[in-house]
């Protein structure tokens, strides 16, 4: 008995604009290609037919937006740094547990195109709050929760940073216990009609 394995290769070719194209996804139904491309300085979403023709820029994010995938229903999943120069305690997500963090926020570009179609990065992106204020460049985040993990304990598996959330989440049930609603009537799902 043979295995025989059969490939079959489409190749389809990005518009040949000035900048770089990545991270092609195809459309659930096969009728679309999404992708990201940085034609107009930052990197955006755009999508374009499979059959050819001219991309078609769907956002506007300014923050590097990069293609993941469809979803099954014709969305495209993307990613975005447009938001992330908000550390978390502005945001209201949370409390920061750990260590400071270490206060690289100089974003790195990558729109230094070179003669031989390589790419030069460059860090030159810094990052200010909507005050107008330089956010935590050289500095990093400060902790809510200082916890650092040791060395020797993480080597052993433990994690001093987990830890410390799981018992603080535990505090704060304790403190302010969150009560799940009851379940609504259930609905009658049966052929007979109401009377």
């Amino acid at each position: 008995m043979k295995l025989v394995f059969l490939c079959i290769c489409l190749l389809i070719a990005l518009p040949t604009h000035q900048g770089v194209e990545s991270r092609a996804s195809f459309s659930p139904d096969g009728s679309t290609i999404a992708f990201s491309a940085q034609y107009e300085e930052p990197t955006e979403v755009y999508t374009m037919p499979v059959t050819g023709g001219l991309p078609a820029r769907l956002t506007y994010e300014s923050g590097n937006a990069s293609v993941v995938g469809w979803t099954p229903d014709g969305n495209i999943f993307y990613t975005t740094r447009h938001f992330s120069n908000l550390p978390n305690t502005r945001l209201g997500l949370g409390k920061v547990i750990g260590m400071r963090t270490w206060g690289g926020e100089i974003w790195l570009s990558f729109d230094n195109p070179l003669v031989d179609k390589g790419i030069a990065s460059a860090a030159e992106i810094g990052v200010y709050s909507p005050e107008r204020q330089w956010l935590i460049e050289g500095h990093g985040v400060d902790p809510d929760i200082v916890v650092d993990n040791m060395p020797h304990a993480t080597f052993g598996g433990g994690d001093a940073q987990l830890d410390a959330a799981i018992k603080y989440l535990q505090e704060e049930l304790q403190r302010s216990p969150v009560k799940v609603p009851e379940p609504p009537p259930y609905p009658v799902k049966t052929l007979k009609q109401k009377q």
